[in-house]
């Protein structure tokens, strides 16, 4: 009866202990009180001091990376910016997941919008013009506030077209108005 006893502590402490080491494989903390942990965090980092620092790379290291998990994030030191793999390992597809205070600029001449651009006012007044905007396919989810700002005649035209409807694409613009265009992978699309 003793060693049935003993046997069946043993299993309990044996068990206990593997409680104990799949917790806190489960739950990590770095920081000053190691003991209180929030429960749905897998990696906690506290400091009052210090910060958390990613992984530091240009465009050429990042692109290096062997089938890049979903979710993997970056500090790219090319763009400045903070980015996130919202593709697949296979068919990765980064994106600036920075918080980024939206330009305003004007443009009075042919322009390609950039990834920081938001609002594009563009000024034909002297001539008319090309903004280009970049592949849909390379900017799903990307909107743009485009503003035709001056009053002339002169074409605003827009590389790629613009769908207005799923079988009305508007190409340019001969007067004054101001819209927003979101990359739905495959098109742009005016959505106001």
């Amino acid at each position: 009866m003793k060693n049935r006893i003993t046997k069946l502590a043993g299993v309990l402490l044996l068990s206990a202990g593997s409680v104990t080491i799949a917790s806190a494989q489960v739950s990590q903390k770095i920081g000053s009180n190691p003991f209180n942990i929030s429960s749905s965090a897998a990696l906690e980092i506290e400091s009052i001091t210090k910060g958390f620092l990613p992984p530091r790379m240009t465009d050429v290291e990042r692109d290096a990376i062997v089938t890049p998990a979903t979710g993997l994030i970056v500090y790219n030191t090319v763009s400045n910016l903070l980015e996130i793999n919202i593709g697949t390992p296979l068919v990765p597809n980064w994106k600036s997941a920075t918080v980024i205070n939206p330009s305003i600029l004007t443009q009075t001449a042919d322009y390609t919008a950039l990834e920081t651009d938001y609002t594009v006012l563009c000024d034909a007044t002297a001539a008319g013009f090309t903004l280009t905007l970049p592949a849909a396919s390379a900017a799903t989810g990307r909107v743009y506030v485009i503003s035709k700002v001056d009053g002339s005649e002169n074409l605003l035209t827009f590389s790629p077209a613009l769908n207005l409807t799923k079988d009305i694409t508007v190409t340019n613009l001969n007067y004054s108005r101001s819209f927003r265009v979101q990359s739905d992978g495959t098109v742009w699309n005016i959505i106001d």
